[in-house]
């Protein structure tokens, strides 16, 4: 019992130190009149930012570049570019995103007003491949989450421009949320148990790379919970400031899998 004890103690040690960092952080940057970083919401899992490699900043869960993907101007720095044919960005089948319940968040450009891949009508901004859960966008700028496919649920055209818009979406349980630039657009109940049999990917169809996106995806972020209306609305708020990075160092826990150098 008192080991255990002591673990618990020593886990809720780190954590208020964690939080005490980012909170000094926000503030000294908010008294400075500099733009404002928002301290990234508990839960966090994976976020790969795009700044010229394809890490995890967390360093769980590097990605692998396929195909064309490069860089180019996001919202946030730098992010990951995408030409809908044959892209992606693989992060593997890790048992840290085999989730039920989530978030996913980014800042998303699309690349043509008319069409969202090439050669389907949606195209993915993150996927666990066949019957794993997906995030989308169609051309008509409808969000979609899917079991892919089996079946989904959507909101009404919303990404209809080629402008950075923040997109996320976020299930507990049978609740699903739509988020567009901080705004909850609510839809029906749906819970329709999501398998992972393959890996996942940002930009496409993990297990084929089908339904490439085409456009800019920037600052993916995973997390294990539903975020809150009130955190979502936050990080669209820090706009180009984004989430903070500190004390988040920048690392690979398996950098050979990653295709281009580790910046320092």
């Amino acid at each position: 019992m008192n080991r255990l004890a002591n673990l618990s103690f020593a886990s809720a040690a780190r954590t208020l130190v964690l939080s005490s960092v980012l909170l000094v952080s926000f503030v000294l940057n908010s008294r400075s009149g500099l733009a404002q970083c928002v301290p990234p919401p508990a839960g966090l899992v994976s976020w790969w930012r795009g700044e010229g490699d394809a890490l995890d900043q967390l360093g769980n869960n590097p990605g692998i570049l396929v195909g064309n993907t490069s860089f180019g101007a996001g919202q946030v720095g730098r992010g990951f570019v995408f030409d809908g044919s044959g892209d992606g960005v693989q992060v593997g089948n890790p048992a840290s995103l085999q989730l039920q319940d989530f978030t996913i968040e980014a800042w998303v450009k699309r690349g043509n007003f008319s069409v969202v891949s090439p050669s389907v009508p949606v195209g993915f901004i993150f996927d666990y491949g066949s019957s794993g859960y997906g995030f989308g966008v169609d051309n008509s700028g409808a969000l979609i989450l899917t079991k892919v496919g089996v079946n989904s649920v959507t909101t009404g055209p919303l990404l209809t421009d080629v402008n950075f818009h923040h997109l996320a979406v976020t299930k507990a349980g049978s609740t699903v949320q739509f988020f567009f630039d901080g705004t909850a657009y609510a839809v029906g109940a749906y819970d329709p148990g999501f398998a992972f049999s393959g890996g996942a990917a940002i930009g496409a169809q993990s297990d084929n790379l089908a339904n490439g996106f085409l456009g800019t995806i920037d600052e993916l972020t995973v997390y294990s919970r539903a975020l809150a209306a009130g955190e979502i609305q936050a990080i669209y708020n820090a706009g180009s400031a984004g989430k903070c990075t500190s004390p988040f160092a920048r690392r690979s826990r398996h950098s050979s899998s990653c295709s281009l150098p580790i910046k320092p």
